[in-house]
């Protein structure tokens, strides 16, 4: 990946911090945020699949159909979040993956395209509303990864976490 500008990289934090940010609203305890390039992405959230264990094309169970409806959420809330920090920053091919994963899901949950397409702008909409909800968490953990550019469990449970800012007395 070639070298990135500052505004690039600061649509980086935004981006990996909304998937961060909303996948621990959503009871994921992401295992890093990384803002750090490889050859492939710009940054990335570390998590365990939620999917894993399950067949979702074949377990048309309850708990399957909400795992997909969360992890759809999530990855819709990097893109969501990039374009609300800063619309100009804002490509296409910067959320291909997240794209790719979100029809991919959306189409294995659905029995037609039709409800697919339905599924996918609903579960859209609950991200924006997440993102917005979750925005001052959201730019706590983006500006401290431009700081430090990774954040490990620890460091996400201590900005976003349900103990995060409570302030101990006696």
């Amino acid at each position: 990946m070639k070298r990135l500008s500052k505004s690039q990289i600061e649509a980086t934090a935004y981006h990996e911090a909304g998937h961060a940010v909303i996948a621990y609203a959503l009871g994921y305890r992401p295992q890093s945020v990384t803002i750090v390039p490889t050859r492939d992405a710009a940054g990335h959230i570390v998590q365990d699949n939620p999917l894993h264990g399950f067949q979702n094309d074949i377990d048309g169970s309850d708990e399957v159909r909400l795992r997909v409806e969360n992890f759809i959420t999530v990855c819709f809330a990097g893109p969501i979040t990039q374009k609300l920090h800063n619309p100009r920053s804002w490509r296409r091919a910067h959320g291909q993956w997240d794209y790719d994963k979100i029809a991919e899901l959306g189409s294995r949950v659905c029995r037609s395209d039709e409800q697919a397409d339905a599924f996918i702008r609903w579960r859209e909409v609950v991200a924006r509303d997440m993102v917005k909800a979750h925005w001052v968490r959201i730019q706590l953990v983006a500006g401290k990864l431009l700081e430090r550019q990774r954040l490990s469990q620890a460091d996400l449970e201590a900005i976003v976490g349900p103990r995060a800012g409570v302030i101990r007395i006696g």
